[in-house]
């Protein structure tokens, strides 16, 4: 694309995770095709980092690290996924097992600090350009990926370990062309006491107080279809949900998510 100006773009497949299609997760009831730079709710995914960095979209580098049990066997995902590698560092349980580190940087070269220890430069992937690996034992704590532009330190990019979620953000997305069709998209986000996005798994429910909207969908990453997606208690597994309400009355009503070991959050509409 560099190198020709006749080469506009990059066919990927895919960009968002669809319905319809199994994905890593096996048959049905998966009925996600993951293998997407955006998951079905809309956030972003380390594969699209990745293009971001090598089509000189990003010039900060970004790192996403296999857990330590992906990490004990290679890594094989196809013709159609980059990468399993997540953006997290918390790995309690797991301390001194090795996980596989990636780093995207378009720097002339990159170096990896595991706090404040230097873990020196990566492995070049040999297929991938802007892509690097370290093989490092997990250590809670601070993992920084630096970029060098003319021998000197330029960019950074930094994953701390968060700890445990303790809270539940509710958020209305503004959506005027949902709004006219009576819809509400609420985002779920799972934070620490720090207000930090943590990814974690957890068994989420809802209920609704009041005859203004009922429940649409309700789900995230990896969840399982069971006569749609309108089940009031849904598994996470990354720390994000999407509710989708539609509106089938006249006032009011107060939508409330709980878990097991979450302050409950509540929302008017």
């Amino acid at each position: 694309m560099q190198k020709h100006k006749n080469i506009i773009g990059d066919f990927i497949w895919c960009s968002y995770t669809y319905l319809g299609e199994t994905g890593e997760k096996g048959n049905y009831p998966s009925l996600m095709n993951e293998n997407a730079d955006f998951t079905v709710i809309g956030d972003v995914k380390p594969s699209w980092y990745y293009r971001a960095v090598t089509t000189g979209l990003r010039a900060e580098p970004y790192i996403a690290v296999r857990s330590p049990e992906k990490s004990r066997t290679p890594m094989n995902t196809g013709a159609w996924i980059l990468t399993d590698a997540v953006e997290s560092w918390d790995y309690p349980g797991h301390e001194g097992e090795a996980c596989d580190v990636e780093v995207y940087s378009s720097g002339e070269h990159t170096g990896l600090f595991l706090n404040g220890r230097n873990l020196g430069e990566g492995v070049p992937d040999p297929e991938q350009i802007c892509r690097y690996t370290w093989r490092v034992p997990y250590e809670a704590g601070e993992l920084k990926a630096v970029s060098h532009c003319e021998g000197k330190p330029d960019r950074e990019f930094v994953l701390h370990t968060k700890g445990a979620a303790s809270m539940i953000d509710l958020r209305a997305e503004e959506n005027p062309f949902a709004e006219e069709d009576g819809l509400k998209y609420i985002k779920i986000t799972l934070r620490n006491p720090a207000g930090e996005a943590v990814r974690c798994t957890a068994n989420l429910n809802v209920s609704i107080a009041g005859g203004a909207y009922r429940l649409l969908a309700f789900g995230g990453q990896y969840s399982q279809h069971n006569g749609g997606f309108i089940s009031p208690s849904v598994d996470i597994h990354d720390g994000r949900a999407l509710l989708i309400l539609k509106r089938c009355g006249e006032g009011k009503c107060v939508l409330k998510v709980s878990g097991e070991g979450l302050a409950a959050s509540e929302l008017m509409m």
